[in-house]
Parts: structure tokens; sequence; C-alpha cells
């Protein structure tokens, strides 16, 4: 098949037949193709379209490329270059020298790794510590390093340097086991530090050892041992700047706290000899010599028991400061040629220091330098002072000391020459300026004109006015005293006095009652003002909004009381201010501060809950803000407050929502003015677990805002919440854990029973009955948990739920949980005993009835409780009356019953009930706040100082005189009565009339012969002293 003329295009595979051939017309099978596709050429290959590179067949197994022979089997000597920018060459992909991969380096590969490069100046491997050079079986025979070469190990850390015959090891230590065997031929270890492994032991034996470091300055040392800390050190110390050997030290060192660990020992031929240890140097053998000097001219010798001999020619003593000689026994004696000379006996008799002659009839004698006689004790015990000055003798058992110059004085001086006394030759004793006596030990201060007026001289200075405070010196039974003169004067006066027994301490000056049994008391005073609104002071005027929901609150740390209220008609704000209250009762305030900035739509709705954390010094604050435009996004928040004393102020944490504000429901604190359960013991601290704790009525509402009442997790109910405020910086409030108590009631009230650690709550059961319910919580430390005991009933009697409310509190002086409630047209007292283990209390065999008549608001009930002053160990109650009045009453415990015993009471006016009142005590002392009944923005207070019983010292009525002087509680002291004076009063007008008034006080008596009223006492003779003539007003 032929084509002529054109150029065949073929769209699909050529098959040439077997064994077929393509040629041109003058070589028609150039190209051979066989039956199994091999194919021969018979012409030269050219590669391109011109003849680019020739590739022809030259002989058997051998092609040129271009004239150039390439041999294709055995060895290929022909190839002499073979440059390409790609070469690598290998057994395969694993295993090649590649020139490829970067310019100038060649790089080897052995499986797969690349191992080794090659790059100008350097052969290195490619990875560092990636290629050993031989192995434990393959080793090369020698290494051949130049002149200068440096052997560098870890990029200079340690390397070895060649230099003009030497190696040198710079940057670390040379650490080798040379040979175990002797190394004779090693004469200098220059810079060496180490020789030997830690645990074998180094043996060297030389004729000579010599250690050198030849530098200025430079400090050597040798030191044997475990290491640096247990070792034996000697070292040549330097000095300065030059070579000198200026100190050989000799030391030791241990880490051990054992005694005498690291002692020196040193023996001669294994004996002992001398040890240096924490006591100084010993010498260790019996009958030891210490010599000294070049011929052992001096020595200290050891007797072999427990002497010492010191033998020297002289022996000289010298010290700079004292000389000090300690005998164990107490004896040292002076030889003379072996012979006792003098004994010094320094533990005599009783203590005494004994110095006497050791040769019977010597007398001790002192002399002067040039051998003049000065003193001499004889062997008759007499003391003669030698050149005619002072004689001491015995005469008859008695010492007589005496000038031995007529005419001379006896001078007693200190050691500064200063004369304190003189006995002088006309037989008077005189003591100087400088001196003074003292009777056992107490220095005689009087003046020598002071002791000669007790001479019984009849020598009389002037006259002088004589005052209460002046001192009169008397002999009280044998024994002198100084008295006041206002004793002489009510003892001159003629007055009566009594002693009697004091129930209850009395000062200097009170007025005091005495009681059917004998004992006298200070006088009380009575309610204060009465009844009504004149009796109220207005403690807060004009504020910058109407006083609603009011709450107040005792720090005890601070002395500091602090007042939150409600401000709803247009500020929405929750207000604070701090209260600070006189010793008189009296309160004022600071300035007011928003605590909670609200709106129209949102803001504080209930009386806030307060309590006292005494653990951080902190204010806890609990109240509920109201959501209108979606009441289940409402909330109970709560707040830490701290306040500052120095200026009132207020410091707010952090809010945080306890419950509600999810959008499922919100707590209702239900403390509203108008609510039933206005009790606002709803918030406490839980004295000595130091946590708060909160009881809150949960209501829960649907999507749509209606109360949910069904059963389940969504329900509403009552919860207790355990919570943790931080103080400090923090000002913080955690919840700690939150329990369901029932599923449906009322919180009235909680209260913390200290004493066993218990919470007993009490509620009021409106969906079940209207019955008035308490259950015992016990808290668990570890974890804040609440186990919540079975309710109990504690009244089933009130019928209509809006007559009925509860309170309770924790009465410490009784140990007791009392709980008062409202309970249709009574209010009651009833107290608890909470069991110390499990959940349960036991009621009191005695309920006691407040009040019976209705009250207008049964929610505004308030405990408190008394610990000191008049009221101490008191339980106090407040409540709403009716219309605008408000009750109060104190009581006693009555153990019996378990109880409680009327005490005082009184009533008070204040706004209508609406706005409530509220009790601010500081445990002595109570104040009750209102709002004003003229002004709702204005706030009053009242502070109740109530008398007691007319049957009781303490009334006015049983007043019998005044104690001139103090007398403690149970003491017996002296009273001053009628015809005597009184003193310690204050302001009176002498020649004024005083009468007791119902305070329990002195007060002007403005026309005796009308005023009845009171006992009539006397009158002042001046300020302070008042003439008792007794009597009632006539």
């Amino acid at each position: 098949m032929g084509f002529v003329g054109t150029k065949p295009t073929v769209s699909s595979n050529v098959v040439i037949a077997d064994a077929g051939t393509i040629g041109s017309a003058s070589d028609e099978d150039a190209i051979a193709i066989a039956a199994d596709g091999s194919v021969t050429f018979t012409q030269d290959i050219e590669l391109g379209h011109a003849s680019d590179t020739t590739i022809a067949r030259a002989s058997a197994g051998q092609i040129t490329v271009e004239g150039t022979a390439v041999l294709l089997a055995g060895a290929q000597t022909g190839i002499t270059t073979i440059l390409n920018a790609s070469t690598k060459i290998g057994r395969d992909s694993d295993n090649l020298i590649d020139f490829a991969t970067t310019d100038n380096k060649l790089i080897f590969r052995v499986e797969g790794v690349n191992e080794v490069e090659l790059v100008q100046n350097a052969l290195s491997p490619v990875t560092s510590d990636g290629v050993a050079l031989g192995t434990t079986s393959l080793m090369w025979s020698d290494l051949f390093i130049a002149d200068g070469g440096v052997v560098n190990f870890n990029n200079g850390d340690v390397t070895l340097t060649h230099s003009s015959n030497t190696l040198t090891i710079a940057g670390g230590n040379l650490a080798a086991t040379i040979s175990t065997a002797s190394q004779p031929n090693i004469t200098t270890l220059a810079g060496l530090t180490t020789i030997g492994a830690v645990a074998n032991a180094l043996a060297m034996t030389f004729s000579d050892v010599t250690l050198f470091h030849d530098a200025n300055n430079a400090d050597t040392s040798f030191s044997i041992g475990t290491s640096a800390t247990e070792a034996l050190k000697i070292e040549v110390l330097n000095g300065g700047s030059n070579k000198t050997a200026e100190e050989v030290h000799f030391s030791t060192a241990t880490a051990s706290g054992t005694a005498d660990h690291g002692k020196m020992v040193f023996d001669i031929d294994g004996t002992d000899i001398f040890s240096v240890d924490d006591n100084g140097v010993n010498l260790l053998a019996d009958s030891s010599i210490l010599s000294i000097g070049a011929d052992n001219d001096a020595t200290l010798t050891h007797d072999g028991t427990t002497g010492l001999t010191i033998a020297a020619t002289p022996i000289s003593i010298d010290s700079t400061g004292e000389l000090h000689l300690n005998s164990t026994t107490g004896d040292i004696k002076l030889q003379d040629g072996g012979t006792d000379q003098i004994t010094f006996d320094l533990d005599g008799t009783a203590g005494e220091v004994i110095m006497k002659p050791a040769v019977d009839s010597d007398d001790l004698v002192i002399s002067q330098y040039d051998g003049t006689e000065v003193i001499r004790i004889e062997d008759n015990a007499s003391l003669g002072l030698v050149g005619n000055k002072l004689s001491i003798a015995n005469s008859s058992s008695d010492v007589v000391i005496k000038p031995l110059t007529d005419a001379k004085d006896i001078i007693f001086q200190q050691y500064d020459g200063t004369e304190v006394a003189r006995i002088e030759d006309n037989a008077t004793f005189n003591v100087s300026s400088a001196g003074k006596f003292a009777y056992a030990g107490t220095a005689v201060t009087a003046t020598a004109a002071e002791l000669n007026l007790l001479d019984g001289g009849t020598s009389v200075g002037g006259s002088i006015t004589l005052a209460d405070a002046d001192g009169v010196v008397v002999n009280d039974g044998g024994t002198m005293k100084t008295i006041p003169a206002s004793d002489i004067k009510t003892y001159a006066s003629g007055g009566g006095t009594f002693d009697a027994v004091a129930d209850g301490a009395i000062s200097a000056g009170d007025l005091v009652g005495i009681d059917a049994n004998g004992k006298v008391s200070a006088l009380q005073g009575s309610f204060n003002g009465g009844t009504g609104a004149t009796s109220t002071t207005e403690l807060i005027a004009n504020a910058t909004d109407h006083i609603t929901y009011h709450n107040v609150c005792w720090d005890p740390d601070n002395s500091k009381g602090l007042f939150m209220w409600l401000e709803t008609a247009s500020q929405y704000d929750l207000m604070g201010v701090v209260l600070t209250k006189s010793a008189d009762g009296t309160i004022s305030a600071g300035t007011e501060q928003v605590i909670h900035n609200g709106s129209s739509s949102d803001y504080a709705a209930t009386t806030p809950l307060m309590a006292y954390d005494t653990n951080v010094d902190r204010f806890a604050v609990v109240f509920t803000t109201y959501n209108s435009s979606s009441q289940h996004n409402s909330a109970i928040r709560g707040v830490i407050l701290d306040i500052d004393p120095s200026d009132n102020s207020i410091d707010a944490g952090t809010t945080i929502v306890i419950d509600g504000a999810d959008g499922s429901g919100f707590g209702s604190l239900d403390v509203g003015a108008q609510g039933r359960n206005r009790s606002v013991a709803k918030l406490i601290f839980m004295t000595g677990r130091n946590k708060l704790a909160l009881f809150e009525t949960h209501g829960r509402y649907d999507s749509g805002g209606s109360f949910i009442t069904a059963s389940g997790s969504t329900q509403s109910g009552i919860q207790v919440s355990i919570m943790t405020a931080v103080g400090g910086g923090t000002n913080s409030l955690t919840v700690n854990s939150m329990t369901t108590v029932t599923t449906w009631s009322n919180a009235d009230a909680i209260a913390w029973d200290s004493n066993v650690n218990r919470l007993f709550g009490v509620t009021q059961m409106g969906a079940v009955d209207d019955d008035v319910s308490g259950f015992v919580m016990e808290h668990d430390a570890s974890d804040d948990s609440v186990t919540v005991g079975t309710l109990f009933d504690i009244s089933t009697e009130p019928t209509s739920s809006s007559q009925i409310s509860s309170t309770c509190i924790y009465w410490s002086h009784a140990q007791k949980v009392f709980v008062m409630s409202s309970l249709n047209d009574t209010v009651v007292l009833q107290g608890f005993t909470v069991a110390s283990s499990g959940q349960s209390a036991t009621a009191s065999s005695e309920t006691k009835t407040i009040k019976s008549s209705d009250l207008d608001n049964p929610g505004m009930m308030t405990l408190f409780q008394m610990t000191a002053g008049n009221f101490a160990n008191h339980l106090g109650v407040s409540c709403h009356n009716t219309g605008t009045t408000y009750f109060y009453e104190l009581f006693t415990y009555d153990s019996s019953n378990v109880g409680v015993e009327d005490g005082y009471e009184g009533n008070i006016t204040f706004r209508n009930h609406d706005a409530g009142i509220n009790v601010l005590t500081d445990g002595s002392t109570f104040s009750i706040l209102g709002v004003a009944t003229d002004d709702t923005k204005d706030l009053d207070y009242i502070t109740p100082s109530i008398a007691p019983e007319t049957t009781s010292a303490k009334h006015y009525s049983r007043w019998c005189g005044i104690a001139n002087s103090a007398i403690s509680d149970t003491a017996t002291g002296t009273i001053t009565s009628i015809g005597g004076v009184g003193t310690g009063q204050s302001s009176l007008t002498p020649g004024t009339w005083y009468q007791i008034d119902n305070t329990g006080s002195l007060a002007t008596l403005t026309n005796s012969y009308t005023d009845a009223s009171y006992a009539k006492v006397g009158f002042a003779t001046s300020a302070t002293t008042i003439f008792i003539t007794g009597g009632m007003s006539d």
C-alpha cells in the first residue's frame, strides 16, 4: 500500500504484521518488529528535526552518542565526565549519592536516610549526633590530626587542643581511669581537678608531693573526704595581690548535726594523743603533759584523775577585763611551800563568803605597797583601820565603830564621791539632800518639816480652806491612813450612815434604794415620755421620697446601726443610712445613700431583710425586685454592705440573683407592710458556722404568667438557702445550697439554735388548713446541705389565713427557740427545745398570751433579745396594736415552764400600719423606729427607759440614801442617809432643794409644800454635795 504526494492521517492503530518491517524505498527494513514486539533499528537513530543528536551502534555491547562511545555492558572505562545539576547515583532511591538537592553539597543516603553531607572544608553528619565514626567491631586503625588541631565536644562544651607537644582540655573536667596498675611515669598533674572514681580507693606513692598555684591572691587547698561538705581541708591563704602564704587553715566540714562529728584526732603509733572537737582541744591520755617553750620550761600536767598541775617560774595572769577563779567546792586555798596559808570559802553558811588564815593564831593584815599596815584583822576578831583613822572593835559582843581621831566625822559616800550621809562629831546622823530613807523597800519621801509636824511640838501653821478632796491623817485601829476631809465632814455632821450589801454594782454618787431583803441597788428611771406622738424624736427629716417597707440592723463591731427602706412613690430606690447611737439613747443619722437603683417597671418591692455577719464584719441584705412587664422575671437579690464608721458611708458589693429572674418564677420574701407575714426574721447569721440562712417563698409561673400549683420540679414552695459572705475588698455573696422545705406554704421566719447547730422554721400552711407549723433543719457544715425534719403543728386554732402570722427567735439566755404567733384575736408566745440529734423539737407546757385582741395587721411582729444593761436577759416583743398604736413588752425567762413572765410594757404612736415599726438594739438598750404620723418622709424613734417594779430596790419610791463610794456587786458598803452629806453629784445649785423624779435622778423641788409626787432628798450645799433631810414633799 502506498501513498503518493500526500501525508496520510491514521485515525486508529497501525498494526504491522509479525516480523514485519518499516522502511524507505532505499531501506525497506530500517525498523523491524518481531512477533514479541521487539524493535530492531538497522540504521543510526537521530533525535530532533535536524541531526541534533545521533545514536549509532559501534560494536557489540557498545554505542556511540555523537561519536562518543558508550559501554552498555562490563566496565565503563570510557566515561570521563558526568555533569548534571540533577544527578543522583546509587543502587536505588534509598541508597545513593545526591548531587542534586543542594548546590555545593554532596549528600550520602543509606536506607532512605540522609546520613553524611560534604561541603567545602567540612564532612559532617546531616543531623547533629546522627552518625558514628566506626563501630564496636569495625574500628579505624589510625587518626591523624594536623598541628594545632582541635577535638570539639558539643559545640565547645569541652575541647581538646594540640599545641607545641601539649594537649589542652578546656571547658570541663577530665574523668578517666588510667589504669589500676602503678603509674610510675606520671610526675605532674597540672590543672587536674579529679582523680579516681568516687567508689574506688586511690593509692599514690611519691617521694615528695607538691601542690602549687602560681598566681597572685591564689588560695590553694587540698581536700580529702566523700564530698565538699564531708571532708578534711588544708588551705593556704594568700593575701591581697601577692603570693605570700599568710595563713594555713586546717578545717573539717560535715552536714551531720551529731555532736563531735567532723572532729580531728591525732595519734602516734596507733595511740590517740589529742583531738579537736566541738568542745575544743583535748589531750586524750591520762597523765598527759602539755609543754611550752624551747626547753619545755612551762608545763601543764594531768595527774591521772581530775587534777591539773601548772609548773612555771614565774606564773603571771594578765586580764584586760575581769578575772574569774571558779571552784565547784567553794574553796580556794593559797599555799606557801605547799602549806595552806589563806582559805577562801565561797559557799559558806547562809551564802557567806569567808576568807580566813589557814594557820591558827595568825592575823590577817592588809598593807600598802611600801609595807605600811592599813587593815589588820586580829586573831581576837577585832578590825583595826591603822593610821589613827577608824576602829571597828568587839566590846562585850557588840560591834564598836569609832574614829581614832577626835572631832572627826564618819562620812558615807557613793562610788562617784557623792556624800549620802554623815555621822557628825556632835552625835548627829545627817542624811544629805542626795540621800533618802527607805523602810522595807519603800522610800520615805516626807521632808524634815513634814516629819517635824509629828513630834508633838506646839508650832501651828497658817489657816487653810479645807476641801473634800484634802487628806487627813488618822489612826485607823493602829494603822495610820490618809482619808479625804469629806469623811471627817460626814462624821462630824452627825449624819446617819448604814452598811448594806449591793445588789448589782453601785457607782460613787448613785442614789440607791433598799429591797425587802435589805440589799441596796442603784435607782433606775421609768419610761421616758409615756405614750403618743410627743414621745418620739425625729431621726430623718424630709427624705427624698416616702419611707416604706423599712428594716434596721446593728453592727456590734463599729457600734453603728444600718437603716434601710424603699422609696416607691416615684424614686423606686432601695435606700440606706448609717445610724449612730449615744449612751443616753439618742440616735443620729448619716447621709442617705442609694443601695439599689430601680425604675417604675423594675424595682425593689418588699422590706429588705438584714443580718450582720460577725465573721466578715459586714451586713448581708436580701430584697425582692419586681418586674411589672414580666412577673416571672422578678427575683430575690442579695448584696453585702460595709460601713465606714469614720464618715458613716456605705460601700456596696456586687448584687447577685439568689432566686428567680430565670423566666420560670421568682422568690417572694413576703414581708410587705400589707402582707400577713411581715416578719423580717427570714435572713439570719449562723453563729459558729459563719454562714447565712435565707427563708423564702418561691413562686413559679408558666409562660403565660399563671401561678403553678401542680406537683413536680417546677412547683412553688418555700426554700432554705445557705450562703457565704466574703469581706475584705471583695464584699461578695455566694449561694452554697438551696433546699425545698415544703411544696406549698408561706415562709414566716427562721432561727438558728447555736446551742445544737439546728435551724428552726415556722410557716403558715395556707394551702392546707391555715395552721401554724414548725420544723427543724439540720445543717451539714461539710457541704452546706440541709436535712429537713417532719413538719409539726404549733397551733391549729386559726380559722382565717388573713389573721395568721408568726415569727421566731433563738433566745441565748434561755437556750430555747421562742415563737410568737398571731392567731385570730390573740397573740401568743411559746418556747421550744430543739433536740441535739435528728430534726425535732419539744414545745413548752406554757403558752404565754401577749394580747387578747385582734391586731389590725398581725404580720407586724418583732422579737429581740437584751443581753446587758438594765434589761439584761430579757426577751422583747413588739407588734402593731390598732390604728397608729404599737405595743412592746419585755419578758423574763421562766425555766420551770420553759416560758416567760411579764416584765415591762408600753405603747407608742407612729404612722399607720402601712409603714410599721422596727427595733434597733445594741443588747443593753433598744430603740423603736417608725414613720412619723404627720409626714411619710420623716422617720421618728424613741428609746424607752422603763422603771422597775414598785417593789424593786431600783424603783425611785424605794430611795434610802446616797453611796458616797463605789460598791461592787455583792460587796458590803456604806450608805449615807438622813442627816448625812451625800457626795459625788454634779451641777447642783447650792441652797436649792432637790427631790427624786421618775427617772431615778435628782430634780429641783420647786414647791416643797405642794409637790407630793416624789421623795424629797434635801438641799445642795455645793455643786457636788447635798445635805440629806429626807421625807416626802410637804
